[in-house]
């Protein structure tokens, strides 16, 4: 008989690195270094989700990933947003009246 932390009933297996994926997915939904650790747990559970795709964790992981690239994608713009009115606003104070 299993071990209680070993059985996951209807849940199906999990994957070995279903831990890992759910870490850097969390990781990346914080914004850790414009989400680069959410990125990498996406890749991982993309491709795990095909050799265990009843592992909740992998799902986890795998929906922290896209969550994780979009929040990528809104600091990028931001950055670029707040660079552009910085800029036009350092180039309009030091043109003067």
């Amino acid at each position: 008989m299993p071990s209680p932390s070993h059985s996951h009933g209807a849940q199906g297996q999990q994957h070995p690195r279903a831990a890992v994926m759910f870490i850097l997915g969390i990781l990346g939904v914080v914004g850790l270094c414009l989400s680069i650790p959410g990125i990498v747990a996406f890749g991982m559970a993309r491709n795990a989700i095909n050799e265990a795709p009843r592992c909740s964790m992998t799902k986890a992981a795998y929906w922290m990933g896209i969550l994780s690239i979009i929040i990528a994608i809104l600091q990028v713009a931001g950055i670029i947003v707040w660079l552009t009115v910085f800029s036009s606003t350092a180039t309009g104070a030091a043109a003067g009246p």
